[in-house]
């Protein structure tokens, strides 16, 4: 083991490397910044909310819906399978692994980057 260098991280496995996620992925955004409520539907592209994002898990029980006109003016912040999606509010660093059921899905105002290979989005989760 060795130091992280960060002091509130602590020590990592002496063969690791501290870099930041930029190094790690080809895009880091942020999910859509504006009002959507105009856009919600009973059924459309699932918008994640951070209520919906748990350690690891996005809870279904609750996610809305917009309408496809809204998610395609938005298209840059659609989310893809494999995609990271962190909130950044309310319970900040809490990270989910967005799963193949909600490819091209969209959220708000979380960061949603997308890893390059080989990096596996599972392994780079906080728990």
């Amino acid at each position: 083991m060795k130091h992280s260098g960060i002091p509130w991280f602590g020590h990592i496995p002496s063969h690791w490397e501290v870099t930041t996620l930029r190094r790690l992925a080809h895009r880091i955004d942020v999910g859509i910044a504006e009002a959507a409520t105009h856009a919600y539907a009973d059924s459309g592209v699932p918008i994640i909310r951070t209520t919906n994002v748990r350690a690891d898990n996005i809870d279904m029980r609750e996610v809305k819906f917009i309408e496809p006109w809204l998610a395609e003016k938005n298209k840059s912040k659609y989310l893809f399978s494999g995609d990271l999606l962190t909130v950044r509010t309310g319970a900040p660093g809490t990270t989910a692994v967005i799963p193949r059921r909600l490819d091209r899905s969209q959220c708000f105002t979380m960061l949603m980057p997308t890893l390059t290979e080989p990096n596996d989005p599972h392994y780079f989760r906080p728990f």
